[in-house]
Parts: structure tokens; C-alpha cells; sequence
């Protein structure tokens, strides 16, 4: 009796050993290209985007330790699936890490920044917050600018963000069509590029 016992106290540490294992599902890349799998604090700040360093703890170690993430390529946060990638940005000389929401023929990411607070063309005032910018780009080609809440140039080139959209979408001209009725909001556009991602298969 005793024996049973022993074995199931011992089959049931096991598993909860290997599930807790699996649960920790963060990682970083480093820029050399290694991966590294282990739990993952913070890397994100409300209002900038990506944080200038993390925590983070192998799997194997105790102990967090801090990471520059200027020195990564990506990580992945389990915690709410955020996958953060490092991208050249069409504004900027330099690559910067951005938030990869979609992948497929279509990839879709989230470039952030900080507003201080300004006034659109409208005459709208938008306080200090975050600004959140979409950018896309088909089969690995150019990355291109496709929405933003950033009120104050929001209207100044809205016109080219939908061209850019629309020119992603162009081989599935009845998707289009249907998207060109709803609204342009990012909950629309996001689900229309899911909707074009599960069409249509990446090209090898």
C-alpha cells in the first residue's frame, strides 16, 4: 500500500514538473540567431512599446536576470502571446523591435511610440498616451504603412494607408470588395488579413 502510494506521490510530482515545464513557454532569440526558453518579466511599457530590458530566467536557473533588448532579436511573452521582432522600419536607419500580430502571406505588426500631445488638422486634441501604428507587407516584400490612431496626422495620409492596404489585398479581389464596405478600423483590417491568411498560403 505504501509502495502504491509512493509511486503516485512520485508520478504526480513528475507531472506537475514537466506540465510546469511547458507552461513556460517564453523565449528570447539572440542576435546571433540562439534561441533560449524560460520565463519571462515585463518587456513591455505602456505608452513606449517594447521596454529597453527585461527579466528573464532560463529554465534550468532560479534566479531572473536582466537583459538589454537591444542585444535580441525577438522574445515571446506566453502571458498574453505577444511576440515582439526586430524590424527595419521604413522611418528609421536603424532596426527596431515591433509586435508581430499576424503571420502568413500577409504579416502585420505594431510599431509603438510615445505622443506628448497634439493638435490634428481637425482642430482634435490628443493627450499623452501611446501611438500605435500598423505596418504590413505580402510575401516578405516592402513594409508598408497601413493604419495608425495618431490623431494628429491621422487624415493627412489616410488616403495611402488604404492604397497600401488595398494593394496587399489586390489578388483576392472579391475579400476586397467585401473589406471596402466595412469601416477602416484595426478590428476590421486585422480580421480581414486573418481572413486573407487562411485563403491563401504562404508561397514557398
Amino acid at each position: 500500500m505504501k509502495t502504491k502510494l509512493f509511486l503516485l506521490f512520485t508520478c504526480c510530482c513528475s507531472f506537475f514538473i514537466v506540465s510546469h515545464a511547458f507552461a513556460q513557454k517564453d523565449f528570447i532569440e539572440t542576435l546571433k540567431g540562439d534561441t533560449i526558453r524560460g520565463k519571462l518579466r515585463n518587456g513591455f511599457v505602456m505608452g513606449t512599446g517594447p521596454a529597453d530590458e527585461l527579466k528573464f530566467k532560463k529554465l534550468e536557473d532560479s534566479k531572473f536576470v536582466t537583459i538589454k533588448t537591444d542585444t535580441l532579436k525577438s522574445y515571446f511573452r506566453s502571458a498574453d502571446s505577444a511576440l515582439f521582432v526586430l524590424m527595419k522600419m521604413p522611418y528609421a536607419e536603424e532596426a527596431r523591435l515591433v509586435k508581430k500580430l499576424e503571420n502568413g502571406r500577409i504579416e502585420l505588426f505594431e510599431d509603438y511610440s510615445a505622443s506628448s500631445g497634439a493638435v490634428s488638422a481637425t482642430g482634435i486634441y490628443s493627450a499623452r498616451g501611446t501611438i500605435s501604428t500598423w505596418y504590413a507587407r505580402l510575401d516578405g516584400g516592402q513594409l508598408l504603412e497601413i493604419k495608425t490612431n495618431d490623431t494628429a496626422i491621422s487624415g493627412s495620409k489616410r488616403e495611402q494607408r488604404e492604397k497600401n492596404l488595398y494593394g496587399l489585398l489586390a489578388d483576392d479581389q472579391q475579400l476586397l470588395d467585401k473589406f471596402k464596405k466595412r469601416s477602416f478600423s484595426f478590428d476590421n483590417i486585422r480580421d480581414c488579413i486573418k481572413k486573407y491568411n487562411s485563403l491563401h498560403r504562404a508561397k514557398k
